[in-house]
């Protein structure tokens, strides 16, 4: 048998990608920054999957619950009737929790802090402010944010301003 090392630990070659994902987790170690023409894939079905009878009845809520029943039509899938959700409709793995503006992963800002953890991925996230970051100290934020060259999506909330007369 032909071995590989991964992670200090030898694993038989037939099972590599299984037993290395377990290992060392399913994603990337590091993001990576998207080019300039990046776009997001487009998608056959842009319409959420809503509940089936969620339309006819208000006790029944509209996000999605896999129908059970054995004469159901949807589950059964008949010609004419709404779709379910299934593997195909998942947004590609490249592309997955990206903005589709510029392509780049949101990082909630919960403390003026945390905009250090951002200081070498700076081209692959843009900062967002939590609703809990406090108005004072928001403004001290946003300066910290523009030294280290990271965007904020929402820097104008919650500012003070003042009124000169």
């Amino acid at each position: 048998k032909k071995l590989t090392v991964f992670c200090d630990q030898i694993i038989p070659s037939k099972n590599n990608r299984t037993l290395c994902n377990q290992i060392m987790g399913r994603y990337p170690v590091e993001p990576k920054a998207v080019g300039k023409g990046w776009k997001k894939e487009a998608k056959p079905r842009p319409k959420k999957f809503i509940r089936w009878h969620s339309d006819r009845f208000k006790r029944v809520g509209p996000s999605w619950r896999m129908p059970r029943g054995i004469d159901s039509r949807i589950r059964r899938r008949w010609h004419g009737t709404r779709k379910m959700p299934n593997i195909g409709y998942r947004t590609a793995r490249r592309d997955r929790f990206r903005r589709k503006a510029d392509g780049k992963y949101k990082f909630l800002v919960k403390t003026p802090g945390d905009l250090k953890m951002l200081l070498m991925y700076n081209d692959c996230y843009v900062a967002e402010f939590s609703n809990t970051l406090s108005a004072k100290k928001r403004p001290r934020s946003l300066k910290m944010a523009n030294q280290l060259g990271i965007r904020v999506i929402n820097g104008h909330t919650k500012m003070q301003t003042r009124e000169e007369e």
